[in-house]
């Protein structure tokens, strides 16, 4: 993977989200350290990378089906996280929800950005 290619996939999604992103980072979910980003938050890293561990293990637990492409979490002041599993890297967006309609995000934003994940990870 190179670092270029991930900063392109960081570029596109800032492009694609027009002035609603806040910060994002891609990281390997072995090391919890961010391979690029913008504004990006070490620490958010680190404890959603547990956090996505953790809601694994309690779907298995539970007997439900495992996560799929991403979660959103709603957050006060009109804030939103999304977190894109992308089996040995995750990739965290912080955005302004109100801003960014969920129909840019969910059919633009996050398909583009797997997208451009995809083709770094090619090369």
């Amino acid at each position: 993977m190179k670092a270029q290619k991930l900063m392109e996939a960081v570029e596109t999604l800032k492009g694609d989200l027009e002035g609603s992103l806040i910060a994002t980072d891609i990281w390997s979910v072995n090391q919890g350290i961010s391979l690029a980003g913008y504004n990006s938050q070490p620490k958010a890293v680190a404890l959603f990378n547990k956090v996505t561990d953790m809601i694994n293990k309690t779907l298995t637990g539970s007997n439900f089906p495992e996560l799929g492409k991403y979660y959103i979490l709603d957050l006060v002041d009109e804030k939103m996280v999304v977190i894109i599993p992308m089996d040995e890297y995750q990739w965290g967006i912080l955005l302004n929800s109100q801003t960014a309609p969920l129909g840019l995000l969910l059919n633009i934003a996050i398909p583009n950005a797997i997208s451009a994940f995809e083709e770094a990870l090619i090369g």
